[in-house]
Parts: structure tokens; C-alpha cells; sequence
């Protein structure tokens, strides 16, 4: 059955532009849409969007710190202890990596984390290893060609963006804890480390590019870091390193986190819309 005859009314509430793109898409496909904690589109209260809402978007991420709504455009916060009384009375909800204890407990609500979505997160990763290409392009004096990349972890993000710096004449170093992604990266061209290894292996490199969540740097591995050395940081918080570390070592830490937002949040918001159509309804797309 076609979303529309079961979804009249689209909620979106907080997060970044990506918000804002699909709003105007739905729009565009004649849904209802209306908006809170996004910018200036907002409506006068978070229950006034809610109202009569048939399914409701939430950000990616869901939340930064555990406690608040992702919501960076609006002016104040958004406890989510409050969002989800508010959630109460809609049937269906759409976020993004929820962590553990964020979910709503709600038992007549169905809830997708489109975060988790196979799909979105291979489509993500692509648009963030763009991104982080960008960055790299743009905040380094070297050309990618002849320079040195070391990239910590080897999930999507990493995969992609390894397989574009060395498309494009770059050495790529993989730091990875799993001895099969490490054989998988040698087999595509690229020396492969065990991530626990990152003193020995790292003084030459031109960029260091975090894709893991947990701190990994010691102020021993960064003390082999190259003060001419870049630090890319992808991940979401805690992030690789400790910026009071690279600062105590003059290191250069690049915060790169949200990139599909800053560099193709049209496409970005498509994503999110694709996975959420595709859960509620089989359809892979408006």
C-alpha cells in the first residue's frame, strides 16, 4: 500500500540542514511537513509539530551527549526525557544511531533506527569519505598524489575513503585491530597494521585519519607523529584523540565529524527519506 494513504503528516524535529533538505523533498512530494528545532522554519512549540503527526524523523545522530536532542540550528535544548513524553501519541518514529538507553520507551509506537540501515550506512559512508577527501584537499599543503595516509579502523568510511586516496596516487597505511581487515587491505594494495602498533608504523605519515570511536592515540603514539602531520578526525565522540594532547604536542586535530551535512546534504537527507520509506512501507524510494 503506498506510504501516502497510510502518512499524511511528516514531522521533522532538531537536527542539521540535512533536516532541512528532506523537509523541502517531502514537500515537494505533497506531504504535509512540519518543522521544530531546525532554523527558522520552526513551528511555535514541539507539541504543535507533533500534532496529528502520522511519523515523525529524528536526526542523525540522535543525540551527541546521552541527554539532549541533536539540534544544532535551534537556540535551546531539548531534553529527551521531554521529546519522547511528547512522542507519546505518534505511531511511528524515525532516528538515527540511537545509542543503548536513547531508544523511547513507547509499546504503541514502532521505532526504526535508520542509523543501522545496511543501506543508508554504505550510502553514508560514500558521501562521508567525500567529505573527508575535501578536507583533506583543502587543509593540506601536499597533493593526495605522493603523500602519506594512515587511516585508523577499516569499516565503510575507511574502506571508501582508502580506496579514493589511493585512486588517487596517495599511500595508504590501514590501522586495524582484526587480522582479516588487515589481510583484506593488503590484498587492495595497502600496507596494514595492527592498530596497537601505531608508534613504530606512523612517523612518516602526511594525514592521520580517525574512523574509530574510542581513544586510541597515547601521548607516547602521538609523540612520533610528525609535527607537520594532520589529524582528521571522522568519528563521533569521544573521537581518536585528545585535543589537549595534540595541543600540549603543537599537532594540528582537524574536527571533521557530520560531513555528508556540510559537503551534499541534499543527497544525505535522500538517504535518510529512502530508509525510512523502505522500513514503513517496502518502498526504496518517494
Amino acid at each position: 500500500m503506498p506510504l501516502k494513504e497510510n502518512i499524511k503528516k511528516i514531522a521533522l524535529i532538531g537536527g542539521d540542514v540535512r533536516q532541512k533538505y528532506a523537509a523541502e523533498a517531502l514537500i515537494g512530494r505533497g506531504y504535509t511537513v512540519s518543522r521544530f528545532a531546525i532554523g527558522d522554519s520552526d513551528e511555535r512549540s514541539l507539541e504543535d509539530a507533533l500534532d496529528k503527526a502520522d511519523l515523525v524523523i529524528l536526526p542523525i545522530p540522535l543525540s551527541r551527549d546521552g541527554k539532549f536532542l541533536n539540534a544544532p540550528l535551534y537556540r535551546e535544548k531539548i531534553a529527551l526525557e521531554h521529546l519522547f513524553d511528547a512522542l507519546k501519541h505518534v505511531k511511528r518514529v524515525a532516528l538515527g544511531a540511537a545509542r543503548e538507553g536513547e531508544l523511547p520507551q513507547m509499546c504503541d509506537c514502532r521505532v526504526t533506527d535508520y542509523g543501522k540501515d545496511p543501506d543508508f550506512t554504505l550510502k553514508n559512508a560514500r558521501a562521508t569519505a567525500e567529505g573527508a577527501l575535501s578536507v583533506i584537499i583543502s587543509e593540506t599543503p601536499k597533493t593526495v598524489r605522493g603523500s602519506v595516509f594512515a587511516i585508523m579502523g577499516y569499516g565503510k568510511i575507511a574502506r571508501e575513503l582508502a580506496s579514493m586516496l589511493k585512486a588517487l596516487g596517495g599511500k595508504v597505511k590501514i590501522f586495524a585491530r582484526s587480522a582479516f581487515a588487515r589481510e583484506e587491505a593488503k590484498e587492495f594494495g595497502m600496507c596494514a597494521y595492527d592498530i596497537c602498533d601505531l608508534g613504530q608504523n606512523i612517523f612518516d605519515a602526511d594525514v592521520i585519519i580517525n574512523t574509530v570511536p574510542a581513544v586510541i592515540f597515547t601521548k607516547q603514539s602521538l609523540s612520533c607523529v610528525s609535527k607537520k602531520a594532520k589529524i582528521v578526525e571522522l568519528a563521533s565522540a569521544p573521537g581518536g584523540v585528545r585535543k589537549e594532547d595534540t595541543d600540549a604536542l603543537g599537532i594540528t586535530l582537524i574536527n571533521a565529524q557530520s560531513l555528508p551535512a556540510r559537503f551534499s546534504p541534499e543527497s544525505a537527507a535522500q538517504y535518510v527519506i529512502d530508509s525510512v520509506f523502505a522500513h514503513f512501507c517496502g518502498e526504496v524510494s518517494l
